[in-house]
């Protein structure tokens, strides 16, 4: 087999081998039996694992431009040898370009890993509130080990955290002068993401707290 390929080689006039093909005769550098003659290569930085949302920049190494790269999903720019993926999934890329040392057509890959999200917490909430109501709570389970929990970040429309922002559990309040939609009150949005310690993020839970008319508004008597 590889008395075949280098005669092969020897024919096109160039020894290109596995690892590159020659742009054109006697412009391809010896590769073959030496595939690490033939360089490139990507370089996937800061690394190759990432959570749904985050996003790698791939670059090609050595490369004369311009660079093809394969699949262009999740890719910025599929035809720059320097581009950002942000896969929604786990993938590898593979990128086709000319080396510039050996003038070989090279094809190097890399792979970039998708954790999944963590799951979705569920919000207990009240049901519906009075404007300005306070001392309302909001919570979500508690998930934590001997030396460590998640942190919750929340937030809210239509009112304001008093306490428990960074746990599983807050108290708030309700607008006095919540916003409208359309002229109609819109509720109180409760939003909280869960970070677990060395995992990816939940993706957010949101509720919606009711906002129920004042049902004895207080008279002030004229004078």
């Amino acid at each position: 087999m590889r008395r075949a390929l280098l005669l092969a080689a020897l024919i096109s006039g160039a020894l290109c081998g596995l690892e590159g093909t020659p742009v054109a005769v006697g412009q391809c550098m010896p590769c073959y039996p030496f595939p690490s003659r033939c360089l490139g290569g990507v370089i996937v930085e800061p690394g190759g694992t990432i959570c749904p949302g985050q996003s790698m920049r791939l670059t090609a190494v050595g490369a004369i431009s311009p660079c093809s790269w394969s699949p262009t999903e999740g890719l910025s720019d599929p035809m720059s040898c320097v581009t950002t993926a942000q896969p929604s999934r786990t993938i590898q890329y593979f990128v086709t370009y000319v080396e510039a040392q050996s003038h070989c057509f090279v094809t190097p890959g890399a792979s970039i890993i998708v954790l999944p999200a963590s799951p979705t917490p569920t919000i207990t909430a009240p049901a519906s509130a009075l404007p300005g109501q306070v001392g309302l709570a909001a919570s979500v389970p508690l998930h934590e080990g001997p030396y460590f929990s998640s942190s919750y970040r929340w937030t809210i429309l239509n009112g304001e955290i008093t306490s428990g922002q960074g746990t599983h559990a807050i108290i708030f309040s309700a607008a006095r002068s919540p916003v409208k939609v359309d002229g109609m009150r819109f509720g109180i949005q409760v939003t909280v993401v869960e970070s677990p310690v060395g995992a990816c993020d939940s993706a957010a839970a949101t509720t919606t707290v009711a906002l129920a008319p004042l049902r004895n508004p207080r008279v002030i008597p004229f004078r």
